[in-house]
Protein backbone atom coordinates (compact mmCIF):
# COMPACT_ATOMS: atom_id res chain seq x y z
CA UNK A 1 0.00 0.00 0.00
CA UNK A 2 2.83 2.28 0.36
CA UNK A 3 4.71 1.45 -2.62
CA UNK A 4 1.41 2.44 -4.12
CA UNK A 5 0.78 5.50 -2.32
CA UNK A 6 4.48 6.62 -3.60
CA UNK A 7 4.09 5.76 -7.28
CA UNK A 8 0.59 7.57 -7.25
CA UNK A 9 2.10 10.93 -5.15
CA UNK A 10 5.35 11.01 -7.73
CA UNK A 11 3.40 10.29 -10.82
CA UNK A 12 1.53 13.33 -9.87
CA UNK A 13 3.89 15.61 -8.93
CA UNK A 14 5.67 14.54 -12.03
CA UNK A 15 2.30 15.48 -14.03
CA UNK A 16 2.44 18.81 -12.58
CA UNK A 17 5.88 19.60 -14.06
CA UNK A 18 5.01 18.51 -16.88
CA UNK A 19 1.97 20.74 -17.35
CA UNK A 20 4.22 23.55 -15.98
CA UNK A 21 6.93 22.65 -18.86
CA UNK A 22 5.71 24.25 -22.54
CA UNK A 23 7.23 23.19 -25.66
CA UNK A 24 8.68 26.52 -27.48
CA UNK A 25 6.79 24.88 -30.67
CA UNK A 26 3.70 24.06 -29.74
CA UNK A 27 1.37 26.94 -28.49
CA UNK A 28 -0.05 26.19 -25.03
CA UNK A 29 0.30 22.63 -24.92
CA UNK A 30 2.27 20.70 -21.93
CA UNK A 31 5.20 19.13 -22.95
CA UNK A 32 3.64 15.45 -22.55
CA UNK A 33 5.04 12.94 -25.02
CA UNK A 34 3.20 10.10 -26.08
CA UNK A 35 3.58 6.33 -26.04
CA UNK A 36 6.29 4.25 -27.90
CA UNK A 37 4.22 2.98 -30.88
CA UNK A 38 6.96 -0.26 -31.39
CA UNK A 39 5.15 -3.23 -30.04
CA UNK A 40 8.49 -4.62 -28.99
CA UNK A 41 9.43 -1.06 -27.90
CA UNK A 42 6.00 -1.17 -25.76
CA UNK A 43 7.04 -4.31 -23.91
CA UNK A 44 9.96 -3.27 -23.07
CA UNK A 45 8.34 0.02 -21.69
CA UNK A 46 6.38 -2.20 -19.29
CA UNK A 47 8.85 -4.28 -17.82
CA UNK A 48 10.76 -1.24 -17.06
CA UNK A 49 7.39 -0.01 -15.11
CA UNK A 50 6.90 -3.17 -13.66
CA UNK A 51 10.74 -3.94 -12.36
CA UNK A 52 10.42 -0.50 -11.41
CA UNK A 53 7.70 -1.03 -8.71
CA UNK A 54 8.78 -4.66 -7.90
CA UNK A 55 12.26 -2.50 -6.81
CA UNK A 56 10.12 -0.04 -4.92
CA UNK A 57 8.11 -2.93 -3.42
CA UNK A 58 10.81 -5.36 -2.12
CA UNK A 59 13.16 -2.27 -0.75
CA UNK A 60 9.85 -1.30 1.63
CA UNK A 61 9.06 -4.48 2.45
CA UNK A 62 13.01 -4.79 3.44
CA UNK A 63 12.78 -1.35 5.49
CA UNK A 64 9.96 -2.96 7.13
CA UNK A 65 12.51 -6.06 8.17
CA UNK A 66 15.33 -3.86 9.47
CA UNK A 67 16.90 -1.06 10.34
CA UNK A 68 17.36 1.86 7.47
CA UNK A 69 21.20 1.61 8.11
CA UNK A 70 21.53 -1.88 7.76
CA UNK A 71 19.14 -1.86 4.49
CA UNK A 72 20.72 0.90 2.61
CA UNK A 73 24.19 -0.73 2.95
CA UNK A 74 22.73 -3.82 1.17
CA UNK A 75 21.42 -1.51 -1.05
CA UNK A 76 24.55 -0.01 -2.41
CA UNK A 77 25.79 -3.55 -3.29
CA UNK A 78 23.76 -2.85 -6.57
CA UNK A 79 26.51 -3.18 -8.76
CA UNK A 80 26.90 -6.52 -8.17
CA UNK A 81 23.32 -7.53 -9.63
CA UNK A 82 23.66 -4.95 -12.45
CA UNK A 83 26.97 -6.80 -13.35
CA UNK A 84 25.57 -9.93 -12.98
CA UNK A 85 22.40 -9.97 -15.29
CA UNK A 86 24.88 -7.65 -17.65
CA UNK A 87 27.13 -10.60 -17.97
CA UNK A 88 24.67 -13.21 -18.63
CA UNK A 89 22.39 -11.14 -21.48
CA UNK A 90 26.42 -10.10 -22.59
CA UNK A 91 26.07 -6.52 -22.69
CA UNK A 92 28.58 -5.61 -20.75
CA UNK A 93 32.88 -7.26 -20.15
CA UNK A 94 34.34 -6.35 -16.70
CA UNK A 95 38.28 -6.22 -16.08
CA UNK A 96 40.19 -7.43 -13.27
CA UNK A 97 39.76 -4.16 -11.26
CA UNK A 98 36.54 -4.08 -11.67
CA UNK A 99 36.01 -8.07 -10.14
CA UNK A 100 38.01 -7.46 -7.52
CA UNK A 101 36.56 -4.04 -6.39
CA UNK A 102 33.09 -6.16 -6.88
CA UNK A 103 34.50 -9.13 -4.79
CA UNK A 104 35.10 -6.39 -1.84
CA UNK A 105 31.71 -5.35 -2.09
CA UNK A 106 30.17 -8.81 -2.06
CA UNK A 107 32.49 -9.62 0.86
CA UNK A 108 30.95 -6.29 2.78
CA UNK A 109 27.88 -7.22 2.18
CA UNK A 110 28.21 -10.83 4.04
CA UNK A 111 30.07 -8.85 6.57
CA UNK A 112 27.27 -6.66 7.36
CA UNK A 113 24.53 -9.45 7.24
CA UNK A 114 26.26 -11.19 10.02
CA UNK A 115 27.14 -7.74 11.90
CA UNK A 116 23.43 -6.96 11.43
CA UNK A 117 22.20 -10.35 13.72
CA UNK A 118 22.76 -9.48 17.25
CA UNK A 119 24.65 -11.83 20.04
CA UNK A 120 22.59 -13.59 22.68
CA UNK A 121 23.71 -13.14 26.58
CA UNK A 122 26.59 -16.13 25.52
CA UNK A 123 28.67 -14.63 22.93
CA UNK A 124 26.72 -16.56 20.71
CA UNK A 125 24.08 -15.14 17.25
CA UNK A 126 21.02 -16.13 18.47
CA UNK A 127 19.41 -18.10 15.22
CA UNK A 128 16.27 -16.49 14.57
CA UNK A 129 18.16 -13.20 14.54
CA UNK A 130 20.48 -13.95 12.21
CA UNK A 131 17.66 -16.06 9.86
CA UNK A 132 15.58 -12.09 10.07
CA UNK A 133 19.10 -10.64 9.14
CA UNK A 134 19.26 -13.09 6.30
CA UNK A 135 15.86 -12.92 5.10
CA UNK A 136 15.94 -8.85 5.02
CA UNK A 137 19.34 -9.45 2.89
CA UNK A 138 17.09 -11.48 0.35
CA UNK A 139 14.54 -8.96 0.09
CA UNK A 140 17.33 -5.97 -0.74
CA UNK A 141 19.32 -8.51 -3.02
CA UNK A 142 15.98 -8.97 -4.87
CA UNK A 143 15.41 -5.08 -5.34
CA UNK A 144 18.26 -4.89 -6.63
CA UNK A 145 18.26 -7.88 -9.22
CA UNK A 146 14.70 -5.97 -10.32
CA UNK A 147 17.14 -2.52 -10.72
CA UNK A 148 19.06 -4.31 -12.62
CA UNK A 149 16.50 -5.94 -14.68
CA UNK A 150 14.51 -2.31 -15.51
CA UNK A 151 18.29 -1.41 -16.64
CA UNK A 152 19.01 -3.79 -18.58
CA UNK A 153 15.29 -3.20 -20.15
CA UNK A 154 15.37 0.77 -20.55
CA UNK A 155 19.00 0.39 -22.44
CA UNK A 156 17.47 -2.16 -24.77
CA UNK A 157 14.56 0.35 -25.31
CA UNK A 158 16.99 3.31 -25.61
CA UNK A 159 19.03 1.58 -28.62
CA UNK A 160 16.07 0.08 -30.57
CA UNK A 161 13.63 2.63 -30.31
CA UNK A 162 13.55 5.44 -33.09
CA UNK A 163 13.77 8.93 -32.53
CA UNK A 164 10.10 9.68 -32.26
CA UNK A 165 9.73 6.94 -29.69
CA UNK A 166 12.73 8.35 -27.83
CA UNK A 167 11.47 9.90 -24.17
CA UNK A 168 12.83 12.56 -22.05
CA UNK A 169 13.86 11.70 -18.66
CA UNK A 170 10.67 13.50 -17.32
CA UNK A 171 8.46 11.55 -19.61
CA UNK A 172 10.02 8.57 -18.81
CA UNK A 173 9.98 8.34 -15.14
CA UNK A 174 6.20 9.77 -15.13
CA UNK A 175 5.27 6.53 -17.83
CA UNK A 176 7.40 4.56 -15.52
CA UNK A 177 5.73 5.31 -12.63
CA UNK A 178 2.22 5.04 -13.36
CA UNK A 179 2.97 1.60 -15.44
CA UNK A 180 3.88 0.34 -12.02
CA UNK A 181 1.12 1.97 -10.07
CA UNK A 182 -1.22 0.36 -12.78
CA UNK A 183 0.61 -3.09 -11.89
CA UNK A 184 0.12 -2.97 -8.13
CA UNK A 185 -3.20 -0.83 -7.95
CA UNK A 186 -5.67 -3.58 -7.87
CA UNK A 187 -3.87 -5.60 -5.28
CA UNK A 188 -2.84 -2.87 -2.94
CA UNK A 189 -6.58 -2.05 -2.85
CA UNK A 190 -7.66 -5.70 -2.79
CA UNK A 191 -5.70 -6.47 0.17
CA UNK A 192 -5.63 -3.24 2.24
CA UNK A 193 -9.13 -1.74 1.70
CA UNK A 194 -9.76 -1.66 5.37
CA UNK A 195 -6.81 0.04 6.41
CA UNK A 196 -7.47 2.42 3.29
CA UNK A 197 -10.73 3.47 5.13
CA UNK A 198 -9.72 3.60 8.61
CA UNK A 199 -6.97 6.27 6.96
CA UNK A 200 -9.67 8.22 4.96
CA UNK A 201 -12.25 8.56 8.51
CA UNK A 202 -8.59 9.08 10.70
CA UNK A 203 -8.16 13.23 12.25
CA UNK A 204 -7.94 15.91 9.83
CA UNK A 205 -4.46 16.59 12.21
CA UNK A 206 -3.16 13.23 11.28
CA UNK A 207 -4.60 13.15 7.72
CA UNK A 208 -3.21 16.12 6.93
CA UNK A 209 0.28 15.64 8.69
CA UNK A 210 0.49 12.16 6.75
CA UNK A 211 -0.02 13.38 3.22
CA UNK A 212 2.55 16.03 3.59
CA UNK A 213 5.21 13.87 4.81
CA UNK A 214 4.05 11.41 1.91
CA UNK A 215 4.25 14.18 -0.80
CA UNK A 216 7.73 15.36 0.85
CA UNK A 217 8.95 11.65 0.47
CA UNK A 218 7.95 11.14 -3.19
CA UNK A 219 8.75 14.77 -4.35
CA UNK A 220 12.12 13.83 -2.77
CA UNK A 221 11.73 10.15 -4.57
CA UNK A 222 11.26 12.37 -8.15
CA UNK A 223 14.48 14.67 -7.51
CA UNK A 224 16.95 11.72 -6.82
CA UNK A 225 15.89 10.09 -9.99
Amino acid sequence: LLTVQQLIISSTVLRVILMCRKQPCEKNQASLQPWPSGKEIQLDFILIGLFNSLDFLASNFGFQGADASFVETIKASEPITTTIVALSWKVDIIGKAEGGALAVLFTGVLLSTLGNAPESSHGDIEPSALENSILTTLKVMMANLCFAFRVLCQKRYRAAAKATDQLDNINLLYRVQTVGCAFLLLPAIANHSHSIVEGMVASPEHITGYLGLSLLNSTAYVIYN
